[in-house]
């Protein structure tokens, strides 16, 4: 009983972690797309400046 309830907080875990790493992936990729956009338009700027 102990042990069934050991393993299905680890499992619980398991999937939290997942999920969380899921999430900081997803918010890194955002941030990086985000940063792209931004160098792109400096780089629009530049050229018309030109």
């Amino acid at each position: 009983m102990i042990f069934d309830i050991a393993q299905l907080i680890v499992f619980l875990a398991t999937v939290a972690a997942y999920g969380y790493y899921l999430y900081l992936i997803g918010k890194v990729k955002g941030l990086l797309q985000a940063v792209n956009v931004v160098l792109l338009q400096r780089k629009e700027e530049n050229e018309n400046d030109a």
